[in-house]
């Protein structure tokens, strides 16, 4: 940071592209799902928000991944990365959080609490010189199929990250900050309620059974901007209350309907805008559906498109 800057807020933006160049197990349901390809891209953004007082620095680094969730084996491969390319930076000081979307690439190594089995005297174990214990061969590659796994995946994925965070760093800057918020039908609660005193989630309506909505439902869009000394806008923080969830069931990769929000702000508001995605607390709030889906049917297919059919756009 230039030293005339000392004492004024400043602000730095970076981005990274986390897509993995080869398939991937894909997170999000309770089936495994290997990818097939990639629909848009998965991107990581990071944003230092901080001031100079008393000869300190004090400043907090936010990032956002298109990702289901952050690991600790992936949150520690981002502090190790950042630790060996700019050593001040307070890995204490970071927040990583996900836009839980199911159509992004797998980074937990045991999912939903499965034990992995062992298979250590067949196929061997290794730290490759890093102190980490980790399988060097897996099941999937004595079946023929080339597949990317979490731990490969979160040893790509934590140095894209640490890059982009490694980038708003060093591009720290004078910056202005403004605060907006909005409402917008994005998440709806997911839990039907019966007569009979029960409740499932993604419960049908359409039975005499039914009798109200469980939860609350929050509409709540939440904004806060950054701009340059000039007035010229330089990255967004869009929160809302609901994961990204549109396309849950795709065997392809997928940022799910913030890729669209992000192709949209950029078009109203400047190509070259950072877009920090986030999934604020949203309960049993998802994007799906469940009370007037025939009207909602209809509404699709007078747009000349199917239920769902690029529904995220």
């Amino acid at each position: 940071m230039d030293e005339n800057n000392k004492g004024s807020f400043c602000a730095g933006w970076g981005q990274a592209d986390i897509t993995p160049d080869k398939p991937i197990f894909i997170s999000g349901q309770f089936h495994a799902r290997v990818s097939e390809g990639v629909q848009d891209p998965v991107t990581a953004t990071a944003l230092i928000l901080g001031a100079e007082r008393a000869g300190s620095f004090n400043y907090a680094i936010m990032v956002s991944c298109d990702l289901i969730t952050i690991t600790k084996e992936l949150r520690d491969e981002v502090y190790r990365s950042i630790k060996s390319s700019i050593p001040e930076i307070d890995a204490s000081r970071i927040s990583i959080g996900a836009t839980h979307t199911h159509s992004a690439p797998e980074v937990r190594n045991i999912s939903y609490g499965m034990d992995i089995p062992d298979f250590s005297e067949e196929y061997g174990i290794s730290d490759n010189g890093t102190g980490r214990k980790e399988k060097n061969k897996n099941l999937l590659s004595y079946l023929g199929v080339d597949v990317m796994f979490p731990v490969e995946y979160v040893r790509f994925a934590g140095k894209k990250i640490s890059q982009a965070i490694c980038d708003a760093w060093n591009g720290r800057k004078p910056l202005g900050m403004a605060y907006g918020l909005g409402h917008a039908v994005v998440g709806r609660n997911r839990r039907l309620s019966y007569r009979d005193g029960t409740s499932a989630m993604y419960g049908k309506a359409n039975v005499p059974e039914f009798s109200h909505v469980e939860g609350y439902e929050d509409h709540s869009v939440y904004a806060m901007m950054t701009y340059d000394i000039n007035g010229k806008l330089i990255g967004i923080i869009v929160n809302i209350a609901c994961p990204s969830q549109v396309s849950e069931n795709s065997y392809v990769i997928s940022a799910d309907f913030w890729h669209e929000t992000r192709e949209e702000l950029r078009r109203r508001f400047g190509k070259e805008i950072y877009i920090m995605a986030q999934c604020g607390p949203a309960g049993d709030q998802s994007p799906h559906l469940l009370i007037g889906k025939r009207a909602e049917e209809r509404m699709w297919r007078l747009k000349g498109r199917k239920e769902g059919e690029n529904a995220s756009r």
